[in-house]
């Protein structure tokens, strides 16, 4: 290259047009580097850290510092409404339904999940404050206390009793002293409710609040063997019994099996026992009424001492399990499986000899004292039954 060439070349070099060409095209080059190492770090951070989930902070000290490590039995039952036996029978029965993880950060334990459904039943707190108290959240103690409920029904179902044990239960009301081959007592009560969103005038009870109807049979030791819940307050009596599959099966000489009880050697018809709102029927034995003669009354004295546990089963049902008194605030499918689930837990309290607290007792208004509609064509029939125990019985 001569020298006027190369002076021109570098004249080139020096001219501000190509100081920026070849800055720009380093800044270009290094600009495009950065970004691939920033991808390569992207990349093999994701590899070994997986997404996190936001979730907001909530504590469950109460929980954790206070029930687990500081509450003595009484404390316990005080505000489980049972003992701590009792409790972790509840949670070894109901582990292999109910063992599942939620699919969030912190699994909640079985026990935590029991402890939340038994403050939300033993109390007339809303789930808000049950939430908070264990931390969690609203809807999630809602599926926690869904899933409770529908497992206790399922894993404790109510039977109605059969064979021996029908046996035990008529020596046990004999024992009372109530009239022989009394088998359970029949009553009804209403369970107050919050108006649904829909047909809530349906659910307007005479006694002048939202419910759902229970119906109930009860053994001489105060136990459910039969429960019917769900029916709309505002439903005539007379339609829930005669819908039920208690009268179905009592109609169809279903109910009582064997056919016969035997009671100290003796045998007898079996049957229910109820107050005067029922029908007279072969298998519901009902008080006499007015103008009544000496063996009536003693006749009467005997029922009332049969059906008296039903009473008692109702006000201990609901003096330990509160969410029964005041209008609950879940939706009305939810109230019928937690009705449901109160007498289950009912039951189990009994079976393990879990005393009912004296100071838990309230005044309730809630039972039932309509009277029926007596049209069934059974009714004879029942006359018939109650003078035979009157004749054998009360003279």
């Amino acid at each position: 290259m001569d020298n006027q060439n190369l002076i021109a070349y570098h004249q080139i070099l020096d001219s501000p047009s190509a100081n920026s060409l070849f800055r720009y095209r380093n800044g270009s080059r290094m600009l495009k580097f950065l970004l691939f190492l920033t991808s390569i770090y992207v990349s093999m951070n994701a590899a070994y850290h997986e997404r996190r989930m936001w979730t907001k902070v909530r504590w469950s000290a109460w929980w954790e510092r206070i029930v687990l490590e500081s509450w003595d039995d009484d404390d316990f039952k005080e505000n489980f409404r049972v003992s701590r036996r009792t409790f972790h029978h509840i949670c070894e029965q109901l582990t292999p339904m109910i063992r599942k993880k939620f699919m969030i950060r912190r699994p909640i334990s079985v026990k935590r999940r029991v402890a939340v459904t038994l403050v939300k039943l033993g109390s007339s707190g809303e789930l808000r404050t049950v939430a908070n108290l264990f931390g969690i959240a609203r809807c999630t103690a809602c599926i926690i206390i869904k899933e409770v409920c529908t497992a206790l029904c399922m894993i404790f179902k109510i039977k109605f009793p059969r064979n021996s044990d029908l046996h035990e239960i008529a020596t046990e009301f004999f024992n009372r002293p109530a009239l022989p081959g009394c088998c359970g007592a029949l009553d009804w009560c209403h369970i107050p409710i919050k108006a649904p969103s829909q047909n809530a005038k349906d659910y307007f009870c005479r006694k002048q609040f939202h419910s759902l109807i229970l119906q109930a049979v009860v053994e001489g030791n105060c136990r459910f063997i039969n429960v019917n819940v769900g029916w709309p307050g505002s439903v005539h009596d007379a339609r829930v019994f005669r819908n039920s599959q208690l009268y179905l099966a009592g109609v169809t000489s279903k109910l009582f099996s064997p056919a016969n009880v035997t009671v100290y050697d003796n045998s007898y018809k079996p049957f229910l026992v109820a107050d005067s709102a029922y029908p007279l029927l072969p298998w519901v034995m009902k008080p006499f009424g007015r103008s009544l003669t000496h063996e009536m009354a003693n006749f009467n004295k005997k029922l009332s001492c049969g059906r008296v546990v039903v009473e008692h089963a109702f006000g201990q049902l609901k003096g330990r399990w509160r969410c029964l008194l005041k209008a609950n605030d879940s939706q009305t499918g939810n109230v019928k499986t937690q009705v449901l689930a109160c007498c289950v837990l009912h039951n189990i309290c009994k079976d393990f000899t879990d005393e009912f607290i004296d100071r838990w007792d309230v005044e309730d208004s809630t039972n039932g004292d309509d009277e029926l509609a007596h049209n069934d064509s059974n009714l004879e029939e029942g006359k018939k039954m109650r003078n035979y125990l009157l004749e054998k019985f009360c003279m």
